[in-house]
């Protein structure tokens, strides 16, 4: 379900966060507010998009409309962005964009992404693609990267954070996550559980 390599670089990562962030990585508390629910329900509304696209082609223009209008534009940049300026407030801070040890978070995560980058290659293999297609996936993971992290690594993930501690945010985002690809990503694998196994894993890996 999920490889070695994958688990021991999640342990490594584990391990740095704590490493980095000392016994604030372990600390619990119980202090949900309306902006803790405001952020699990602004997670939760790309699964349940994501559910009605598997009604729809992927092919088809409604699909692409849910997609990136509904899932990408409305949920991943409007809801987390309106959510913090208007409704909070505040600035891009509070989406987790900040300048403070920008350089040292982008040498972690790319080490980190080389060795997902290789598993995964591995495991698909490489071979000659359409031009049309490679733009496609391109601009998909691009767009959907923004997203994701927008939504989750910042607006979900650091309201679960003030309001029940940093693994309690971790685990929890990584399982919103993982949900919205039940219309989207998991129909294309033969084994969906074993996919959703798997995207929990690697987001763990992403927030740790």
């Amino acid at each position: 379900m999920v490889s070695t390599p994958l688990l021991v670089t999640l342990a490594m990562a584990f391990a740095l966060a704590g490493a980095l962030q000392g016994r604030s990585l372990f600390e619990l508390r119980w202090e949900p507010n309306r902006h803790t629910v405001a952020a699990i329900a602004a997670g939760l509304l790309p699964a349940v998009l994501s559910a009605f696209c598997l009604l729809l082609s992927q092919d088809s223009l409604a699909y692409q409309g849910v997609l990136f209008v509904g899932i990408f534009g409305f949920c991943g940049f409007f809801v987390p962005w309106a959510y913090v300026l208007f409704r909070e407030g505040q600035g891009p801070s509070a989406l987790g964009v900040r300048r403070q040890h920008w350089a040292r978070s982008l040498l972690i995560s790319a080490a980190f992404a080389v060795g997902a980058v290789y598993d995964t290659l591995r495991a698909t293999g490489v071979g000659p693609h359409e031009p049309s297609h490679v733009v496609a996936a391109a601009l998909q993971l691009n767009v959907g990267g923004l997203f994701e992290t927008f939504l989750y690594c910042g607006f979900l993930h650091l309201r679960l954070r003030d309001a029940f501690g940093a693994i309690p945010a971790i685990v929890g985002s990584a399982a919103i996550y993982s949900l919205w690809h039940v219309g989207t990503e998991l129909p294309m694998h033969a084994h969906p559980i074993d996919a959703l196994v798997m995207l929990f894993v690697v987001v763990l890996l992403c927030q740790s």
